[in-house]
C-alpha cells in the first residue's frame, strides 16, 4: 500500500463524512424551524389541544422525524393530551413498525380514560396503519399523530370522549377500503404515473379516510409546503 496514497483516502473519508455530518445537521434544524413555524401554526390546526399541548406536539412530530431520519426506523413518543408533557420514554421501533413492551401496554391500560396523545413516524410517509388505528381502542388513548419523513403530517382523534370503537370493525373497515381502492393505485404504478411509495401513500389517505367516517373518528393530513 502506498503510504501517501492511503493517507489522500483517509483524508477524503473525513472530509465525507463530514459533508455528511453536516448535511444531516442541516436537514434536522431546516425540519425544527419548519415545526415551529407560523405556516404551519396557521396550516395545521388542532382545535383539541391547548396552546401549550400544542406545541409541545409540534415538537414531538421533530423529534420522530429526526430519530426516524437518523436511523430509518420507527419511534413512538407518549404525551399527556392535555399538556404535551411526555409521560414514558421514547419507544425505538423497526423500519415498519414499533412493538409495544408489556410494561408500556400495562402503563396503557391503567392510565386514565382520554390522557394520552401517542405519535410516532413513518418512513414511507404513508398514513396510518390498521395497527396504528386499533391503540385507540384503548380508553386512555385519544388521539394520536404520524409524521412521514417527507414532512407530512396525520391525526387522528375520537370525535367525543364517549366514543367506544371496535378493534374487530376498525380491522375490517380497513381491509375493505385496502381492496376498494387496490386496483386504481395498482394502475397508477403499473402506468409510470406514481412510484409504488407514492401510490401507497395515497391509498392509505384514502383509506383512513373511509375508516374515520365509519368509526366515529376525526382524520387530517397536511402535505408538506412543497407539495
Amino acid at each position: 500500500m502506498n503510504l501517501e496514497n492511503g493517507r489522500a483516502d483517509q483524508a477524503k473519508l473525513r472530509s465525507l463524512e463530514r459533508l455528511e455530518k453536516e448535511k444531516a445537521s442541516k436537514i434536522i434544524t431546516g425540519d425544527r424551524k419548519y415545526f415551529q413555524s407560523v405556516d404551519i401554526k396557521n396550516k395545521v390546526q388542532m382545535p383539541g389541544l391547548t396552546a401549550k399541548a400544542y406545541k409541545e406536539t409540534m415538537n414531538s412530530f421533530s423529534l420522530a422525524l429526526e430519530h426516524g431520519r437518523a436511523t430509518n426506523t420507527e419511534c413512538l413518543l407518549t404525551l399527556d393530551a392535555k399538556t404535551g408533557k411526555r409521560v414514558y420514554n421514547n419507544i425505538d421501533g423497526e423500519q415498519s413498525q414499533v412493538v409495544f413492551p408489556k410494561k408500556y401496554v400495562d402503563f396503557l391500560n391503567n392510565s386514565d380514560d382520554n390522557s394520552l396523545l401517542i405519535i410516532h413516524n413513518h418512513p414511507s410517509s404513508s398514513s396510518f396503519s390498521s395497527d396504528d388505528i386499533n391503540i385507540l381502542t384503548i380508553g386512555s388513548v385519544n388521539k394520536l399523530g404520524v409524521v412521514g419523513h417527507d414532512q407530512t403530517l396525520y391525526y387522528i382523534e375520537r370525535k367525543g370522549s364517549s366514543v367506544k370503537l371496535s378493534d374487530k370493525k376498525i380491522s375490517f373497515d380497513y381491509k375493505t377500503a385496502q381492496a376498494k381502492y387496490f386496483s386504481y393505485y395498482q394502475e397508477k404504478v403499473l402506468s409510470g404515473a406514481m412510484t409504488q411509495q407514492e401510490a401507497w401513500k395515497e391509498h392509505s389517505h384514502k383509506m383512513l379516510e373511509e375508516v374515520a367516517e365509519k368509526n366515529n373518528l376525526n382524520y387530517r393530513r397536511w402535505l408538506p409546503d412543497e407539495q
